[in-house]
């Protein structure tokens, strides 16, 4: 989510939080932004949170006597998360699509992570079962 080449052009590379023309970065508020950005910095910070929750109940686990609930809802959680930051990269992709953009590392890594929570997220949950 933080790291910078989500799409870039020719000097000039953006991500959720930051527009930098060569080295220069400037920092992007949350007012003022359109929705190309706003509703996937919503969403990958919904999917972030699922995720954290997943990992908590997971923590919770260890020293719990119900270690299959707990399982499962890690999984359910964790694959809800993954879905969540699936939808935010779609929806990043429907907004910023151009010709003159090019996506770029950050973009992609943000859908192999969305894609590896949810098979986590379905192992967890096939563990709990």
């Amino acid at each position: 989510m933080l790291t910078k080449f989500w799409t870039y052009t020719t000097g000039t590379h953006w991500n959720l939080f930051e527009t930098c023309i060569i080295s220069f970065c400037n920092t992007q508020g949350w007012k003022g932004v359109g929705n190309q950005l706003f509703v996937p910095r919503i969403m990958m910070l919904v999917g972030a949170l699922f995720v954290v929750l997943g990992a908590v109940v997971g923590l919770f686990e260890l020293c719990c006597d119900k270690r299959r609930r707990c399982l499962l809802s890690d999984g359910m959680l964790t694959m809800f998360g993954g879905l969540v930051i699936l939808a935010a990269c779609a929806v990043y992709t429907a907004l910023n699509f151009a010709d003159f953009v090019t996506f770029g590392y950050s973009f992609y890594l943000g859908w192999v992570s969305g894609a590896i929570y949810i098979l986590t997220g379905a192992l967890l949950g096939c563990a709990g079962k």
